[in-house]
């Protein structure tokens, strides 16, 4: 067959089957393509069907219309060179197809070239045999098909990947939707329960104070909850921010304290303050700090039987002079080892181990005040930690940056700034 002929040459060699490999050979020197048809009947282990073809332009029209494992391509031909059949091929096909650069020259130039075009293998014809033919082949054939499973892989991860965000973006909206349903009535049961209670609307008897309480407590049980969804939907969608300004942390602490006495006499634990004298102004957003200690005091009382003992203490940090370091410690049911590692997780409870003497409830929760705390403290560029004995307590700390009046910020912020200006002069 002439170099310069359009139409299309096939010979099968051996009898055609499913592990039979479809080479296509684009050469304009027939001697060649003989060549390397005898090579590849010399290769015992493999069946091939074998095509060919002198042009370039007519190899890349045939690859739209049949399926091929493999291109030997010679690099010079008459209407295209390798490089040029490689961009024709990228441009006018859907798939790709392994190609293999043969040419006369040999020189490292052109096969930099055909590789950098999308060649998958270069072989110098001089060294062409039946071995380097069939492993070049080989190796091309099961290149390409690791490319095409690890992109396909690629893709079906990708459709999961945009799944996943779908139904994450379904749950977001789904917690906003219900935390916002459900917090007007919630209100409403707990401002009514509380008129009754005062006794506005009437008498009350003392089984009636009893129910209303259950109610009042339940109502803000859902309450935190609700407030908790929502919280975890703001620092999800990055629109929970805290707002830093230099506050008084042994004020707030008392302040704090104070308040969750309430709910600590219901089971006689005793709340009682260690804080360092003078302790300097922290940078932090007091709300979210409040958060912090009230969801951490809550849950002291929850774990802690009757007449316990909560301490909050408060001190800079031997560690790390430039922060106050929160604790909050207990002498309740403690918790396992194997809970400690999780305790911070979204969603993860624990299930105190009680013993004879614990007289612990039902505890309830969403499992999410304690990623809040984390992630509030991340915020501030604190730390959160927990140490904990079973059936001697627990100790929950977090650490807060201090604010440093000469320079109107925390030491932390200065050490970036700084690190910003010596990048800024590097430069």
């Amino acid at each position: 067959m002439s170099g310069l002929n359009a139409h299309m040459d096939r010979v099968e060699i051996g009898s055609h089957t499913e592990d039979s490999l479809k080479i296509l050979v684009i050469d304009d020197n027939p001697a060649d393509r003989e060549l390397y048809k005898q090579f590849l009947v010399d290769d015992f282990d493999q069946e091939y069907e074998f095509s060919e073809t002198g042009l370039g332009k007519e190899g890349v029209k045939v690859c739209n219309t049949d399926d091929f494992d493999c291109v030997l391509l010679d690099y010079n031909l008459p209407d295209l060179n390798g490089v040029e059949f490689l961009n024709l091929l990228d441009r006018k096909t859907k798939t790709r197809i392994p190609v293999i650069m043969l040419t006369g020259q040999g020189n490292e130039t052109v096969a930099a070239d055909a590789l950098r075009a999308g060649a998958t293998d270069y072989l110098p014809k001089r060294v062409v045999s039946t071995e380097s033919l069939k492993r070049t082949i080989g190796n091309a054939v099961e290149k390409f098909h690791l490319r095409k499973a690890i992109e396909n892989q690629t893709h079906r991860l990708e459709e999961n990947n945009r799944e996943l965000i779908r139904k994450h973006d379904e749950i977001q909206r789904f917690y906003q939707t219900v935390s916002h349903e459900l917090k007007t009535p919630l209100t409403a049961i707990k401002e009514f329960a509380s008129i009754m209670l005062d006794g506005l609307s009437g008498d009350v008897n003392d089984d009636q104070k009893e129910y209303l309480e259950i109610i009042k407590e339940s109502c803000m049980q859902m309450a935190n909850g609700v407030n908790d969804l929502l919280d975890i939907t703001r620092l999800e969608t990055g629109k929970l921010h805290v707002e830093l300004e230099p506050n008084d942390i042994s004020k707030l602490v008392n302040q704090v304290v104070t308040s969750m006495r309430v709910i600590a006499k219901h089971k006689s634990i005793e709340l009682f303050t260690n804080l360092d004298q003078n302790l300097p102004d922290v940078y932090m957003d007091p709300n979210r700090v409040e958060q912090i200690l009230t969801n951490l005091i809550n849950n002291a009382i929850k774990f802690t039987e009757f007449n316990g003992k909560i301490r909050i203490t408060a001190e800079i940090e031997s560690d790390k002079a430039d922060f106050i370091k929160v604790t909050i410690a207990d002498n309740g049911c403690g918790i396992a080892p194997k809970d400690l590692k999780h305790i911070f997780e979204r969603l993860y409870q624990v299930n105190p181990e009680k013993n004879a003497n614990d007289t612990t409830t039902s505890l309830g929760g969403l499992g999410l005040g304690l990623n809040i705390c984390k992630e509030l403290v991340d915020l501030h560029d604190g730390k959160i930690d927990v140490k904990s004995i079973i059936g001697k307590g627990s100790e929950f700390s977090f650490t807060l940056p201090i604010y440093h009046e000469e320079t109107g910020m925390s030491s932390l912020i200065q050490e970036v700034n700084l690190d910003t200006l010596i990048q800024e002069q590097a430069r």
